[in-house]
């Protein structure tokens, strides 16, 4: 049988083969806007990390410049929506750390719905049907208990000792997690060694004074994940 120039088999192949590229055209276009998707979100999630727990990439003067959230408050956040808005108005908090178009667009992946955010280290999406895993440190301690230790000498190297060791008072501020800044401090011990634990990541100021002469030195502590910072100072003058 022809049909307009057409045998019925040659129709039949023609039927196929364009029902065989419009199925492919369509499942392109679908995998390609999941592809875009799963892009975007990947981007999002990354974004998320940096604001909780800044960009490691960013240096100025050999120091680490980005700790986000955490290196302002001293603490993770305990929702997505602490990087948008200060939670209980903290006197630290310097956000926003993302921006929000719309009310909770920056707790929603790109298909809507809504991240897995906890508190912790990790983020998810389950928007794709599988569950994408952003982790951006193994532990919470990772960010909150970290340790700056090192010694305090005068001009000529030489340690206080045991009787200008208690004239010597160290301190350390930094964000106490719950909005202010803490203000630790201690003395030398004879060798002019110090040590505080359990700091969160970020720029802490350290100053030293030896108080009789109201002499003091102060420098910016870089303090990075899961680290002991050695931070070594000495005064500008001979004091003992």
């Amino acid at each position: 049988m022809n049909i307009s120039g057409f045998t019925l088999i040659e129709l039949v192949i023609v039927i196929v083969v364009t029902g065989i590229l419009a199925s492919l055209a369509v499942r392109s276009g679908f995998e390609s806007a999941e592809d875009a998707k799963l892009n975007s979100t990947l981007q999002e999630m990354e974004s998320i990390s940096k604001a909780i727990a800044g960009d490691p990439s960013l240096y100025n003067s050999g120091k680490r410049t980005s700790f986000g959230y955490i290196g302002d408050v001293g603490a993770l956040p305990s929702s997505l929506d602490d990087l948008v808005s200060a939670p209980g108005g903290y006197a630290s908090w310097n956000g926003p750390y993302l921006t929000a178009t719309g009310t909770d667009d920056h707790k929603r992946d790109a298909w809507g719905q809504l991240y897995n955010y906890n508190g912790g280290v990790t983020l998810m999406s389950s928007g794709s049907g599988t569950n994408i895993t952003k982790s951006f440190g193994s532990a919470v301690t990772d960010f909150t208990n970290n340790t700056v230790r090192g010694t305090i000498l005068d001009a000529q190297n030489i340690p206080p000792g045991p009787v200008y060791k208690d004239s010597v008072v160290i301190t350390i501020s930094y964000p106490d997690g719950a909005g202010s800044i803490n203000l630790l401090s201690a003395n030398p011990d004879n060798s002019g060694a110090y040590s505080f634990a359990g700091l969160p990541i970020g720029n802490h100021t350290l100053s030293a004074v030896y108080v009789p002469a109201n002499d003091t030195v102060t420098r910016i502590v870089s303090v990075t994940p899961r680290s002991v910072v050695t931070a070594n100072t000495k005064f500008g003058v001979a004091l003992w």
